[in-house]
């Protein structure tokens, strides 16, 4: 009988030290982090007249997981003539970066010169990463 006392307390007494250990014990939480892409387009009319303002409509779609990141646009014309006016109907040089926000939006391109145009928009945001896309327009006299 002395022999269950004993084997019983001492089950007592390792259940009541595994229960101190788990309570105390700090769980490990590994968090994965995606790299997902921001998704960036110009999208426009193939073909219009010179001196014909032509709408240019961009989205920026930034990953969920994305907070406090802000955006810069700006754009270079590879071939053809003409000047590009943002939200604010300012005429935006090529190669300065303007403000942009997320979602869609719309510049206005005005070309000047017949042929084709070739419009190249960098987008970069806060963090360094940066976005392109390209529209080709062509302009007819």
């Amino acid at each position: 009988m002395k022999n269950y006392k004993v084997t019983h307390k001492l089950a007592f007494i390792i259940l009541f030290i595994l229960s101190i250990v788990a309570c105390t014990e700090n769980d490990e939480v590994q968090n994965e982090v995606t790299n997902e892409p921001v998704i960036f387009t110009a999208v426009t009319q193939a073909e219009c007249m010179v001196n014909q303002s032509i709408p240019i409509n961009f989205t920026l779609t930034p990953p969920v997981t994305t907070s406090n990141t802000t955006y810069l646009m700006n754009y270079v014309l590879s071939s053809g003539t003409g000047y590009l006016i943002d939200l604010n109907s300012t005429i935006l040089p090529q190669g300065v970066y303007d403000d942009v926000t997320i979602g869609n939006f719309t510049y206005t391109y005005y070309p000047t010169t017949a042929g084709t145009h070739t419009l190249t928009f960098k987008l970069m945001d806060s963090n360094g990463a940066i976005y392109t896309a390209t529209v080709t327009i062509t302009v007819s006299s």
